[in-house]
């Protein structure tokens, strides 16, 4: 089809996507332990992936939900960077679905409202806009990283494009410094 996206620049495209999650999981929770991350086709449809395993929690707070939302749609937000508004993929589906659901259960379950707009709370319309500042935060915390630390994010893309997958030591040591220090494990 025309404009269809050619299998180099589909796995470039992979790449930049995954190299985004990547980054902005060991920036912005590093508690998560990124495991690993590859642009092999899954077997359910999606054309790469980031794998992170999150510490189980009983509370999380504002800014670590905030977080979140930004990884989720630190792919998106990657695939801009890397190709442009224009080129943007379908592949960003889920993660736009996971970012949105994460903002809808900040403010509808948890009343977790972005500064000031606690007022709104109670009405469906203030609900649906604090839902959206928060998407919006995050997608702008998502965008802001890529761009600081986008040396580091293209290095990422490139290694993934290299090897096709990277395990926790090989994506550590590449965002080595720009990671805070790690604590030694006894």
């Amino acid at each position: 089809s025309p404009g269809a996206l050619g299998y180099r620049q589909e796995r470039e495209l992979t790449a930049a996507h995954e190299a985004g999650h990547a980054l902005l999981t060991a920036l912005l929770l590093p508690e998560s332990g990124i495991r690993k991350v590859s642009i092999i086709p899954t077997g359910n449809g999606a054309a790469g992936y980031s794998m992170a395993i999150p510490p189980e929690k009983m509370f999380y707070q504002k800014r670590e939900l905030l977080h979140h939302i930004a990884v989720a749609l630190a792919g998106r937000e990657a695939e801009i960077l890397f190709s442009g508004d224009d080129f943007l993929s379908s592949g960003a589906a889920n993660d736009i679905e996971k970012a949105a659901s994460i903002a809808q259960r900040m403010v509808c379950e948890w009343g977790m409202m972005p500064g000031g707009t606690e007022a709104y709370l109670f009405s469906q319309t203030g609900r649906e806009a604090a839902q959206q500042q928060w998407l919006d935060m995050g997608q702008q915390l998502a965008a802001g990283m890529l761009r600081r630390h986008l040396q580091k994010w293209q290095q990422l893309t490139r290694l993934l494009i290299q090897k096709e997958t990277l395990g926790k030591e090989e994506i550590l040591h590449c965002l080595k410094d720009i990671l805070p220090p790690r604590p030694v494990s006894s």
